[in-house]
């Protein structure tokens, strides 16, 4: 047989999220939404945004990223826990559920770092629920796929695993509409570009 590509199984790490910024007009009554991301939202005119469009759970949003904490009040009732997805503590290509690879009796079940938890809040935090903060699609699912370790370091094969994951997910009817991934790392990963293009193909960004 022919091997189509040979490259390095890079390694990524977390990137660092923006500064906060302070602002003295509020919208929701969530406890932080002030402090911490308010700005960001009207400068994103996401306000308006919500005045014509919401997901109502409709839209599937997948996180790449340390995991997530399952249990988190401002988060619970928008995580998918069934499809909540850990990549890192198997060699399973198929990964294994994050509830069950991490534990249930722990408060941060799901998410040894924090730093998924942080993304999946600006993503989808409940709003007017007077906890934390808004999310930018603060009614929409979340589902969580654990690519990074507790130190923020993961490989190509493991977000390659969790983006095909994705890929599934959508082809078994899912909505998957959007994958984040806040890391980085060095080198020109063609396997992952690859990858990344097939699922623009197929509708998510």
């Amino acid at each position: 047989s022919y091997v189509a590509l040979a490259q390095p199984n890079y390694i990524y790490h977390l990137v660092d999220p923006a500064s906060e910024v302070d602002d003295q007009d509020t919208i929701t009554n969530d406890t932080y939404q002030k402090r911490e991301l308010l700005q960001n939202l009207k400068l994103a005119s996401l306000h308006q945004a919500w005045d014509l469009a919401k997901t109502n759970k409709s839209v599937s949003v997948v996180v790449i990223d340390t995991g997530c904490c399952l249990n988190h009040e401002d988060l619970r009732n928008n995580v998918d826990w069934n499809h909540a997805w850990d990549f890192v503590s198997t060699k399973n290509a198929e990964g294994v559920s994050l509830t069950s690879a991490m534990g249930s009796n722990s408060s941060d079940v799901g998410d040894f770092n924090g730093h998924g938890t942080h993304v999946c809040g600006i993503v989808a935090a409940e709003a007017n629920n007077s906890v934390g903060i808004a999310g930018v699609s603060y009614n929409a699912n979340i589902i969580p796929m654990r690519v990074l370790d507790e130190s923020g370091n993961g490989t190509t094969t493991s977000v390659i695993r969790a983006l095909n994951k994705a890929l599934a997910l959508k082809h078994d009817g899912v909505n998957v509409r959007v994958v984040n991934m806040s890391l980085g790392g060095e080198g020109t990963d063609e396997a992952l570009c690859r990858l990344i293009s097939t699922l623009a193909d197929e509708g998510i960004l």
